[in-house]
């Protein structure tokens, strides 16, 4: 589970990484949004994810598409039809694939998977370690 934790804290650092480094903002051409019903939120918290789903021109004018979580205000905005909020999205120039509007909910996400890849691997750590105490201590009674 830590080396998965800690692939997806590598995956979303390597976009971060690109879309601060090798990235270009432009308009987003189109914005679908709509909500997803979620497992065990309806006691605690809001029991919907919100999603926008885009399209943006890049340099060259090709079109490209992406999705990604938003927050519940914005997708009431986005929602309620009355208009529709100039965005700007981020993109890659060599991977136009990798891209986002909102940089900071992908550098939050990537660094609570850096913590909880740490605490993951920490644990592996203290259950190697307390493993190899109890086999010592008992090698040392027999």
């Amino acid at each position: 589970m830590s080396a998965l934790v800690s692939l997806l804290a590598a995956y979303y650092g390597w976009q971060y990484l690109l879309l601060t480094t090798d990235g270009v903002t432009t308009r987003i051409l189109a914005i679908k949004v709509e909500r997803q019903a979620q497992m065990g939120k309806n006691l605690f918290g809001d029991p919907y994810r919100y999603f926008a789903d885009y399209a943006f021109a890049d340099r060259e004018g090709r079109r490209h598409t992406g999705r990604q979580s938003i927050d519940r205000t914005l997708y009431e905005a986005l929602a309620g039809g009355r208009y529709a909020p100039a965005i700007d999205i981020r993109y890659s120039r060599s991977m136009p694939c990798i891209n986002a509007f909102d940089l900071h909910a992908l550098r939050a996400a990537f660094l609570v998977l850096c913590v909880l890849a740490t605490m993951g691997w920490l644990a592996v750590i203290v259950g190697a370690v307390r493993e190899r105490r109890t086999r010592g201590v008992e090698t040392a009674t027999r």
